[in-house]
């Protein structure tokens, strides 16, 4: 049962939920989001909620570790520290309670991040899944190392520069449950 336990700059551990803060600077328009399953994998890594310090660790179900069984992920996923979608109210959008959980990053980029990396991101957009019963918010960035951070300033030019992408991020989180025997998200 893999985890990853981060520590800050004097070596003690921290919280990848609530030590960080939810943006780089209070100047900046970006977010810091926390990597929790680099592009290609397929352990299904999150921040645990209900843990001390709350670890990255593999999620199980049943006693099992569970993996994403449509295949590897495409893209980098995360969240954004200090954020949580609320089980006890209806979400403003969808009319459903969220997930309890922080709100998930995809980040864009070709190149993995490696689990429990703090990387800095733009947002481009959104969409929202429901998933057995619960809001479960899906924010699109890109990390502000990738060489197309400044053209790409919105999902418009996300799709200029990178065909194909919206698509293929919207195929995958509404079918990759299917697997598991459960509805389409």
């Amino acid at each position: 049962n893999y985890f990853y336990q981060g520590k800050g700059s004097a070596g003690k551990q921290v919280s990848p939920w609530h030590s960080i803060p939810l943006r780089p600077n209070q100047q900046s328009d970006n977010f810091n989001c926390v990597i929790e399953m680099p592009k290609g994998t397929t352990e299904k890594m999150e921040v645990s909620t209900k843990e001390l310090l709350n670890p990255i660790k593999q999620d199980t179900k049943n006693g099992q570790l569970r993996y994403i069984k449509h295949g590897p992920i495409p893209y980098n996923y995360g969240m954004f520290p200090r954020t949580w979608e609320n089980p006890n109210t209806p979400d403003e959008t969808t009319k459903i309670p969220g997930d309890n959980d922080p709100i998930d990053v995809i980040e864009i980029s070709d190149t993995p991040v490696p689990m429990g990396s703090i990387i800095e991101v733009k947002v481009l957009g959104a969409f929202s899944l429901i998933d057995q019963g619960e809001t479960d918010w899906k924010v699109i960035t890109v990390q502000k190392n990738n060489v197309n951070f400044e053209k790409i300033k919105n999902l418009d030019d996300l799709e200029k520069k990178m065909p194909g992408t919206l698509n293929k991020i919207q195929e995958f989180y509404k079918n990759y449950k299917v697997c598991e025997g459960k509805e389409p998200n």
